[in-house]
């Protein structure tokens, strides 16, 4: 009983296998009448060749057709803003004293920052020939109406080729043979702007690495303009400082002598003494100079002579405002001592000594 049944199995194994066979050469016949072309070897060699162009020369075209038309905008662009770079120029060569010939670094001839203040002018100077020349000038040359004609051919062709596909089964192989796909494939052929597209990507690299390092340039003027301006010269830094500080010594003295003067009641006044109104216009005259200039070399004799002068006394309504301007110069002088003392530790190395500050000439 066992026998038969085994017998049995083997039979039905065969007629699965049978049943596959059928349904492979089915699947095989079907795949065969896709493109409608099966029995007509130049359909197949033409909907071969369509296909590949479509996926080669079609898909290149296009990308380097928008390639070249966007590097061209992006290399003109900045070419016709290659004069940017003269309102630093401009005031880089205002730093060194306007003098192309003999600039200066921190106000002198000698100074270790000149050559790079000296590098950077000539650098600058030449970015806006550089850029234009790199930018517009060396732009490759090429017909712009070859350029367009080809992707008409190429709109033409690849229309075509959509048109065949979409055709019904027992349409498409009139239509792959058509003297229309033909003749748009053959001049298809013709358009090849891979060259141009080459060159036009070395030619807005060139542009853009150029444009690039003037911006560089660009970027480090701050810096040498920090370095190089007349402001920036140790002898003027500790000159602002030992300025400020007796400035803000008369200062001290002058408000002690102005709280005097408003304290005491109305006495007859001396013979050199001012007038209150004199007295406070003279006041607010030296102290507006002093808020604008605290290191101003005359602000202590001006302060002394004030204090010479003062009237025996005047009313609180007569030095209205006085004090609180006093306190608005002496804080300025604070401001000019800190500026000044980080300003020659960035350019020195080191903060201003004791001596330094005292050494120092104010004429």
């Amino acid at each position: 009983g066992k026998k038969k049944k085994k017998g049995k199995k083997k039979k039905k194994g065969k007629k699965k296998k049978k049943g596959k066979k059928k349904k492979q050469k089915g699947k095989k016949k079907s795949k065969g009448r896709q493109d409608g072309c099966t029995a007509d070897e130049p359909c197949l060699t033409g909907l071969v060749k369509y296909l590949k162009q479509m996926k080669d020369k079609v898909s290149n075209f296009e990308s380097q057709r928008k390639r070249i038309q966007k590097f061209i905008k992006i290399s003109t662009n900045k070419g016709n803003k290659a004069d940017i770079f003269k309102p630093i120029l401009m005031k880089v060569m205002a730093t060194g004293g306007a003098n192309l010939s003999a600039p200066r670094c921190q106000g002198e001839r000698e100074s270790a920052g000149l050559a790079n203040l000296t590098s950077l002018i000539a650098g600058l100077s030449g970015c806006q020939g550089t850029v234009e020349e790199a930018c517009l000038a060396l732009r490759p040359e090429f017909d712009p109406t070859y350029v367009e004609d080809c992707g008409v051919i190429v709109d033409t062709f690849e229309a075509n080729v959509e048109d065949c596909l979409t055709k019904e089964e027992g349409e498409r192989c009139t239509c792959w043979n058509s003297e229309d796909l033909s003749t748009s494939s053959a001049a298809l052929a013709g358009c090849d702007i891979s060259k141009l597209s080459q060159d036009v990507a070395k030619f807005k690299k060139n542009c853009t690495n150029q444009f690039a390092a003037c911006r560089k340039l660009e970027d480090s003027a701050a810096a040498v303009i920090f370095q190089c301006s007349p402001k920036s010269n140790p002898t003027y830094l500790l000159q602002q400082i030992k300025g400020s500080n007796l400035n803000k010594a008369a200062l001290t003295q002058l408000k002690a002598a102005v709280q005097e003067v408003a304290g005491k009641s109305r006495l007859k006044r001396q013979t050199t003494a001012l007038s209150c109104a004199d007295f406070a216009a003279n006041l607010i005259k030296l102290l507006d100079m002093l808020i604008e200039n605290p290191a101003d070399a005359t602000g202590p004799k001006e302060a002394e002579k004030m204090i010479a002068q003062k009237p025996a006394s005047c009313t609180e309504a007569e030095l209205q405002g006085v004090t609180g301007k006093i306190d608005q110069a002496m804080e300025m002088t604070d401001v000019a001592v800190k500026l000044a003392t980080e300003r020659y530790k960035a350019i020195v190395g080191s903060p201003p000594t004791e001596e330094e500050i005292n050494k120092v000439n104010l004429e």
